[in-house]
């Protein structure tokens, strides 16, 4: 800890917490005595440097660990049975949604075997035109499944769900047999006005587009957002912005104080009002851990103005994450949870930097020349924007680059914009539905936000796969290098050598050259990668499991050279999970085999190559980097493949690349199947 500890009394109480919290809930697997053992490492250490007040929290962290973790039930395996339910998802707009699975708090689900399972949380897989509200009470027959896939490349989201408690998914029988009925309460009334608001907003902008931006970015609503959005948010940077937090919830409470000051309510009563009127707005945006440890930061604020009693922000911090974690522990191993702290503590610790920062530039004003107060104000402010944008970027960039293997420093200017628009943009949004006349203001900002957005994304560098212990290693180097105070010197140094150590990693950690076979469970087709050097082939990738396993793979090895070969027509459940390349960049679409009249399939591959900017071939000419042989086999580069299908679900695959030969026969499964090749 650094000599100014004292300023900060909940700093070292909160670090106890956490230990005790980390001591059981990510090595939940160990066993019981290793747990004991790294607990008593840590109340040794306490004794041994005499914090005998701290001894209390790192108790209270791994009782509540204990207490609270959440752990695989007993009996984990499939049933079919009758469910009672609550939906429980406040993601829900106007009864839809375009994910495929809702969030549900069951009540009871009996078995067909007489098993009861009471009380826990669930997916449910709702029928598309199934109209659906949060608080609905919801009972049907079907099938209660674990959630649980044997890819790699899911096992993060799979993880993420079991730390939220989810454990099931319910699959109905028919639609036809799910009834609903719809209950009332408080947390209803209140999305149900947030609904019938972003109704007259979409009414008055006339625009999907901006419309579905403005919903992510008011409210947090990502799932309206379609996959190219998303991507194109993800690697402009920008992707922070439709994650609510202290900016939203900022801009709301000025919002209120604001209108409280237009009906002359006085100062005291504002200040005491105000975390109470921010209550619903947090309701309306699913109440996610960035929101909380904004509003408990502000509410400390407010009240200790009404107080006449200044507040640190610095223990407003670990005051938040006192009262995120005492409700629900788990929260501290969600990828939420750490980006909304790490990123906060390294602001925090960097403003009083750049205030001297500022000063030192002040200092260098030659005396006797004209001084404009104003322009010294803007530089000062601009300064420090960009000060805090840097070292939010810095702070979070190994978390950036462990959750989507990407990162754009030309982000580092635009948030500056966005920075400032996102004010102007979110309370135009808001007063528009009771003054129409914004309606065309909202739409240009809108616009020129999405502009920004695309324009950054072009920037976007593939950097390659961080491990997660790498990962956390980084970001708690960088908060220790910020919360010791070195000198300026020593501490641009080390942040210099952190840095380059990181670059330093991503280019030793790539992934050989190599040939990936999959088949995913029950899948027809089978999917096919070539990895070489910068480049990458993939072969079909039409259905969601493929997608998926394959956009994880590129993005282990950083590449963003990509020619994608689609072999035949599909289905048309293909096209959504064929629209997850649009993660990737790439150089080249082709259609082995096109029909005469051109079916939805090849109509979507020309909307596709089309806002992908990339070149788009049916029946391959010779200008194409694929050459078609026949409708069975091709060649791309040194390769030739040839892919033949049987009527019993059966293919046989050959690849030829200079003197080596690979040959594969591949059934269908109920499994996944996968296979790597290296090259060398």
């Amino acid at each position: 800890m650094s000599i100014d500890c004292h300023a900060y009394p909940l700093e070292r109480f909160f670090g106890a917490f956490i230990v005790g919290l980390i001591t059981f809930l990510p090595w939940h697997s160990l066993p019981l005595m290793a747990q004991s053992l790294i607990l008593l490492s840590s109340l040794l250490f306490l004794f041994y440097k005499k914090l005998y007040s701290l001894i209390f929290f790192v108790l209270l962290g791994a009782l509540w660990a204990i207490l609270f973790q959440e752990r695989e039930p007993e009996k984990f395996k499939a049933m079919g049975g009758s469910l009672l339910a609550r939906v429980d998802d406040s993601q829900i707009v106007h009864g839809q949604t375009k994910r495929r699975t809702i969030e549900i708090s069951v009540q009871s689900f009996t078995g067909h075997d007489q098993t009861q399972l009471t009380d826990f949380k669930a997916l449910f897989e709702k029928p598309r035109e199934l109209e659906t509200h949060f608080h609905d009470q919801i009972s049907c027959q079907g099938s209660l499944v674990p959630v649980s896939s044997q890819l790699a490349s899911d096992q993060a989201y799979i993880k993420h769900l079991h730390l939220r408690g989810i454990f099931w998914k319910f699959i109905p029988l028919s639609e036809q047999d799910i009834k609903i009925a719809p209950q009332k309460s408080l947390q209803k009334s209140i999305l149900n006005g947030r609904d019938n608001f972003l109704g007259r907003l979409e009414r008055q902008l006339g625009n999907e587009r901006n419309y579905t931006i403005l919903t992510a970015m008011l409210f947090g609503l990502k799932q309206e957002l379609s996959s190219s959005q998303k991507d194109t948010l993800r690697r402009s940077g920008l992707m922070h912005i439709f994650a609510v937090s202290g900016l939203h919830v900022g801009i709301v409470a000025f919002i209120l104080l604001w209108l409280m000051r237009l009906l002359l309510i006085p100062v005291w009563w504002r200040f005491s009002l105000l975390p109470i009127i921010l209550i619903p707005y947090l309701i309306m945006t699913g109440l996610p851990a960035s929101a909380l440890r904004a509003w408990v930061m502000i509410s400390i604020w407010s009240i200790g103005l009404c107080l006449s009693k200044s507040s640190i922000s610095l223990n407003s911090l670990y005051a938040a994450g006192f009262v995120i974690l005492l409700f629900d522990p788990n929260q501290v191993l969600l990828a939420g949870f750490q980006f909304s702290f790490l990123v906060i503590f390294a602001l925090l610790m960097s403003l009083k930097p750049l205030d001297e920062l500022c000063k030192i530039l002040d200092e260098k004003i030659n005396w006797g020349q004209s001084f404009s107060y104003h322009r010294h104000h803007l530089k000062n402010k601009i300064l420090k924007t960009f000060g805090i944008t840097f070292v939010a970027y810095m702070s979070s960039l190994g978390m950036n680059i462990y959750l989507s293997a990407n990162s754009n420093p030309f982000s580092l200017l635009v948030n500056l914009i966005c920075i400032f628009l996102a004010a102007p943009l979110m309370a135009c949004a808001l007063l528009s539905s009771a003054l129409p006349f914004l309606s065309p203001l909202l739409n240009s900002f809108t616009d020129f936000f999405a502009g920004l957005a695309n324009m950054s994304s072009q920037f976007s560098l593939k950097l390659g796969d961080l491990p997660g212990f790498v990962c956390a290693l980084y970001s708690l180097s960088f908060l220790m290098i910020l919360r010791l105070r070195p000198t300026v010197k020593t501490q641009m140094i080390l942040l210099s050598s952190l840095l380059f150590s990181l670059i330093l990693f991503l280019q030793w950690n790539h992934d050989d050259e190599g040939i990936i076979i999959f088949r995913g469970t029950g899948q027809e087709q089978v999917s096919l990668a070539i990895f070489e050097k910068d480049q990458s082939l993939l072969i079909n990738c039409s259905d969601f499991q493929a997608a998926s396993f394959f956009i994880n793979e590129c993005d282990k090895r950083g590449l963003s050279r990509i020619d994608l070969l689609i072999c035949d027509n599909r289905k048309n459940s293909s096209l959504g999970s064929l629209s997850l390349l649009n993660k990737q960049r790439l150089q080249s679409l082709t259609f082995l085999n096109p029909r005469s009249t051109p079916t939805q399939f090849q109509q979507y591959l020309h909307q596709q190559s089309f806002e992908m900017n990339c070149p788009l071939y049916f029946s391959p000419p010779l200008h194409s980097p694929i050459k078609k042989i026949d409708t069975q086999s091709f060649t791309w580069g040194s390769y030739q493949i040839e892919l033949k299908n049987s009527h019993l679900g059966k293919t046989e695959l050959s690849i030829h690349h200079k003197d080596k030969s690979i040959n594969r026969s591949l059934a269908m499964a109920n499994y996944p199947q996968i296979e790597v090749i290296p090259l060398q």
